[in-house]
């Protein structure tokens, strides 16, 4: 299951406060617009912190340990997690893998650049608008019309039409951190993966889905980029994701 919003302020803050009097002792405040918007400024870290923060608050089995025997669970500094740091099968809350991430942003459809089809306007994302590229028939310059009050140029959670999935904001808003270290290689032929989980190590984490700073190019279902994981930016939040089975209750976030 994933998240159809990207992690708001007012969630953030929410587990956050909860999280400081259970043994998360430097989570930061969340950074956002209103308390509806998405959260953002906080690290790749700080991200998978909080989602451990969130399983514990529900009585969940956290997904995020200091060491591979997954007895400690990851709850203060930037621990050095990589791939056998996690319990996969945890039914705590995570980030997606990139792999994940496209798979839900394409909401069902094939060989289609957005979540909505081949074209994108300012009708269907928030995303920053180009003249000459093709595809964005928004065909202006700048921020969607309503959106140009102050940096950053957020917008509430939910605006514009989900995809096929129901996820909204899988194009723009704010760009999404990934769980996988970024591997160059990535999506070059090689031997079919079932949910690849990228390389073990790495110092720089995939990002997806574009922002209110990127242009349409950004924001395509199969663009990847990536940024150092101990450095927070006004355009990247992130979405979680959970693995449930039917008995499983739905989550209480949005």
């Amino acid at each position: 299951m994933m998240a159809k919003h990207e992690v708001t302020l007012a969630l953030w803050d929410s587990v956050m406060l909860w999280a400081r009097d259970h043994g998360y002792p430097d989570l930061p405040p969340g950074n956002g617009k209103a308390h509806d918007h998405p959260v953002y400024g906080l690290s790749w870290g700080d991200a998978v912190k909080w989602c451990n923060a969130l399983s514990e608050k529900e009585g969940l089995t956290p997904c995020y340990y200091t060491e591979t025997s997954k007895q400690i669970v990851a709850r203060k500094g930037m621990a050095d997690i990589g791939n056998h740091q996690v319990n996969w099968e945890a039914n705590g809350y995570r980030l997606p893998t990139e792999a994940e991430w496209e798979f839900a942003a394409r909401g069902g459809l094939t060989d289609k650049r957005f979540p909505l089809g081949d074209e994108i306007t300012h009708e269907q994302a928030n995303y920053h608008g180009s003249s000459i590229i093709e595809y964005d028939k928004s065909q202006r310059k700048g921020t969607a019309t309503g959106l140009m009050s102050s940096l950053p140029f957020t917008s509430v959670v939910g605006s514009f039409r989900p995809n096929g999935f129901g996820l909204y904001d899988m194009a723009g808003n704010v760009a999404e951190w990934c769980w996988d270290f970024y591997d160059l290689s990535y999506g070059t032929p090689v031997p079919l993966l079932d949910n690849p989980h990228g390389p073990d190590k790495g110092e720089e984490c995939v990002i997806r889905g574009g922002s209110w700073r990127h242009t349409a190019s950004e924001a395509r279902c199969s663009n990847r980029f990536y940024q150092l994981g101990d450095l927070p930016t006004s355009f990247i939040g992130f979405r979680m994701v959970r693995a449930v089975s039917e008995v499983d209750q739905r989550p209480k976030w949005p």
